[in-house]
This record gives C-alpha cells, sequence and structure tokens, in this order.
C-alpha cells in the first residue's frame, strides 16, 4: 500500500551524502553483539536509485541461517517489486506493511520509520512520517538479539541478497516504540531543513549513523558511543546530493 504523501521529497541540501554501490563483496561489518539488536524504532534515511526487483537486503542485525531472532530492512520482503518493509523476528516474528515506491520515487531522499510495540504484536511502517499500516504477528512480537549477531549495513548475512537500489544516508535506532505524533515530528525535522540534513536524536536513541562520516574514513562509526564500528568491506560509493 503507498502512503498518500509518496516519499515526502525529502530535503536534499549540500553536505548531505549517501553511502551506496552495496553488493556482496561492497558493504559495512560490524562486531558479533555490538548495535542495536531489541528494536523499539528503527529509522532509515535513504536515496532511492532505482526500483527494487527481486528480494534485497539493505540492513540486518539477525541471526545466520536459522532467522529465529533480531531485524532487517529490505525491499520485497513478501511484498510488491520495489516495497520497502523490515522483518523482525524473537517472541513471535513479522513484517511491517510494505511501502512500494513508483517512478517518481527516484532520485528523491526518503524518511522511513518501522516501529515495534514490544509483547502486543504490532509493528508499524511511517514513510515521511505518516503511517500507512501495520503488521500483526500471531503471538507477543519482540525483537530477540543473541550476542553472536553481527549488524550489517549494505547486504544481508548471507551471499545474493545485497541491495544496490537504495543508498544510505542515516541509520538510527532505539528502544523505544516513538508515538504517530512523535515519528510525525522526528520526520518533518529531517524533511524541512533549509541546509544540510541534520537529525534529531529519537527519544532512547543509542545508534546513530550518518553517511557523511566516512569522508576520508574507512570506518563508519556510530555517534551514539561508538559502541558499534562497522569496517568497510570492499568499496563503497560515497555521493553528495545537490
Amino acid at each position: 500500500m503507498r502512503g498518500a504523501r509518496g516519499v515526502g521529497g525529502g530535503t536534499r541540501e549540500l553536505g548531505t551524502h549517501y553511502a551506496a554501490g552495496w553488493s556482496d563483496t561492497n558493504y559495512f561489518l560490524g562486531t558479533a553483539g555490538l548495535g542495536r539488536g531489541q528494536l523499539g524504532t528503527l529509522r532509515l534515511v535513504g536515496y532511492l536509485l532505482s526500483i527494487t526487483a527481486g528480494t534485497r537486503m539493505l540492513a540486518v542485525r539477525s541471526d545466520a541461517g536459522g532467522g529465529s531472532r533480531g531485524w532487517s530492512i529490505g525491499t520485497g520482503l513478501n511484498g510488491p517489486t520495489g516495497s520497502l518493509n523490515m522483518a523482525i523476528a524473537g517472541l513471535g516474528s513479522l513484517r511491517t506493511p510494505p511501502f512500494t515506491f513508483s517512478a517518481g520515487d527516484i532520485g528523491k531522499v526518503f524518511v522511513a520509520h518501522f516501529t515495534v510495540t514490544v509483547g502486543a504484536g504490532f509493528a508499524r511502517t511511517y514513510i515521511a512520517g505518516e503511517q500507512i499500516g501495520s503488521g500483526t504477528a500471531t503471538s507477543g512480537a519482540m525483537v530477540s538479539a543473541g550476542g553472536s549477531d553481527v549488524l550489517r549495513i549494505g547486504r544481508f548475512y548471507s551471499n545474493g541478497f545485497a541491495n544496490p537500489n537504495i543508498g544510505v544516508i542515516a541509520l538510527s535506532a532505539s528502544p523505544t516504540e516513538l508515538t504517530a505524533e512523535q515519528v510525525a515530528a522526528d520526520a518533518a525535522a529531517i524533511m524541512s531543513r533549509s541546509s544540510r540534513l541534520e537529525f534529531p536524536s529519537m527519544p532512547g536513541q543509542d545508534m546513530h549513523f550518518e553517511a557523511k562520516d566516512l569522508v576520508g574514513s574507512a570506518d563508519w562509526h556510530d555517534r551514539d558511543g561508538d559502541n558499534c564500528t562497522l569496517t568497510r568491506q570492499g568499496s563503497i560509493t560515497l555521493v553528495e546530493v545537490t
């Protein structure tokens, strides 16, 4: 289902960068057990390069193979071609409702929030601050993150699912579920900037990556405490959005 406001256009200013060129060999890799695992809110600020064909993963902190815990953001996850959503697993499992991009969204910045109501079996997708639906689980939903899980940006935990269609401007996470009003305010603060994009800290936020920090750096440092430094695997494309 497509939100009425589309991707919201997204403010595109000098000083905003996105990381792209993702492949099975070009991505960022964290250390086991680091990075936000149990989620309340995950925020992705991205740049749509093209419409995705098939299932592609953009960011993940999930156990390899079994898929019994953790989270992942991707396109085509049990949804239409070019749709974006998040899958979670732990106590119960579910996917947030898919948002389907259109050709008119290509070349634009978008702001997506994914929220989880812990134990209540609800997960929601917001685009440009507007909720487009909610997903339900067969049992109470709680993202369980084991100590061996590794955060990756640019690909899944296994080969064949890297997502070259979306550039990552910023990825942020919090154990706190934002309300609809908080999501709307957070998205508006990002999209209404008249200068370079800046990202307000969400309530409880403890993980935050910005692509512009990769200028001259091989590692991607977590701005909230730097407790999850990601190391570059292969090469990436870093583009300034004008």
